[in-house]
């Protein structure tokens, strides 16, 4: 580190006084004309504690939750789909009071495992609370909030010690717990599948026929354009999935019928027709009220709508589809070795694809099927053959 300030002098005579600071590798170099050497002084040491201070922060010595936060999700908008779940995961966990002080206020170097255990425990009493006021027994009490915040709060550490914020992730401890989550393996029995459908009706019902009948998630329905659809092919492209990857399936006879006979007033294929300004020529954004309706209606429990997914994906397996085209079909990343060189053929996927136009065919009315050829109807319902044991 040279000395404070000295007396620089310019090639045309000018002078003035000049901090040239160095520490660990960085260097501060700034000049102060028209003023005394006791001036320059002062404000050269402003600008060396400006300086350190923001050296520090740059490595997280001082650097907050709320600060790791804003860093966070500028990182990962460009690249995950689903951030604003993280936003709002983030919203929550640096809110909560911890130890007297809101958690997003503390410094990196000041969460350890104990204070994230804090924080786990301080949600946990917030829902248990809750679910104490609705009357919930204990065994039917679920948590997968908190893991979802938990692990948003890990991968931030993870990209803060990747950047080197800090030495360590806090919420990697042995000590943190996730809450122990059951795995859904709910799908519709063939006899459900009838029941279910006579309480859909209109754009929900065509809407949870292409889901059904594809696999698709309901964010990939509803996004679908026009554009995307090829019936001389009979493909669907997916240009935005959860995995960030695009795919292509084929459509079967069923999917074909429902889709070529919805009206085609926007690039939207499920448009909004509500007729409030703000919605038209927009796409439908949400079914969740309209077909919890119609479950409770048809008196299914324990459903939701994504299980039409586990329902498309539980009845190819049913019927021998092997593992990699169900996984391409679906949009499953494949992690071993071997799949990954492994690839399925289109006709492969063509053919999976009539194993649930087959359980579903009888659903798309008789003057529909005319115009494609089909002719089916409910006799042509295959009973399931388990083709993998089950």
């Amino acid at each position: 580190m040279a000395s404070l300030v000295t007396l620089y002098t310019y090639k045309n005579g000018t002078t003035a006084w000049m901090l040239d600071y160095r520490i660990e590798g960085y260097r501060l170099r700034k000049f102060y004309a028209n003023m005394s050497k006791q001036s320059a002084e002062i404000e050269a040491k402003k600008a060396i504690l400006k300086f350190t201070e923001n050296l520090k922060k740059a490595r997280g010595e001082n650097l907050t939750l709320d600060d790791l936060a804003v860093k966070y999700l500028e990182h990962v908008k460009s690249y995950k789909r689903a951030w604003d779940r993280d936003a709002l995961s983030i919203k929550i966990f640096t809110n909560i009071v911890i130890r007297g002080k809101r958690f997003g206020e503390y410094l990196l170097n000041e969460i350890d495992s104990k204070v994230v255990n804090e924080y786990r425990l301080a949600r946990k009493r917030q829902f248990d609370d809750r679910y104490d006021q609705n009357g919930v027994h204990a065994d039917d009490r679920k948590y997968t909030s908190i893991n979802r915040e938990l692990a948003c709060m890990k991968y931030m550490f993870t990209l803060a010690v990747d950047w080197d914020y800090c030495d360590r992730n806090p919420v990697k401890s042995k000590t943190i717990k996730f809450f122990q989550e059951q795995s859904r393996t709910r799908y519709l029995l063939e006899e459900e599948i009838p029941v279910l459908f006579a309480e859909l009706q209109g754009d929900l019902r065509d809407i949870t026929l292409v889901a059904l009948n594809t696999g698709m998630r309901i964010g990939e329905i509803l996004s679908q354009k026009w554009v995307n659809l090829d019936f001389t092919k009979g493909s669907i492209t997916l240009a935005k999935t959860k995995n960030g990857d695009p795919r292509i399936i084929p459509m079967n006879a069923v999917v074909a019928v429902v889709l070529s006979a919805r009206p085609r007033s926007s690039e939207w294929v499920f448009e909004n027709r509500s007729n409030k300004g703000r919605c038209k020529g927009r796409p439908i954004t949400t079914i969740r009220k309209g077909f919890g309706n119609a479950l409770k209606r048809a008196g299914i429990e324990g459903f939701r709508f994504h299980d039409i997914r586990h329902t498309f994906a539980t009845y190819l397996t049913m019927e021998g589809v092997d593992e990699i085209t169900r996984a391409e079909i679906l949009g499953h990343r494949k992690y071993t070795m071997t799949s990954r060189y492994s690839h399925s053929t289109w006709e492969k996927k063509v053919e999976a694809m009539q194993i649930m136009a087959r359980h579903s065919q009888f659903l798309v009315s008789s003057t529909e099927n005319e115009e494609t050829g089909e002719g089916v109807n409910p006799d042509n319902v295959i009973p399931f053959t388990s083709a993998s044991g089950w």
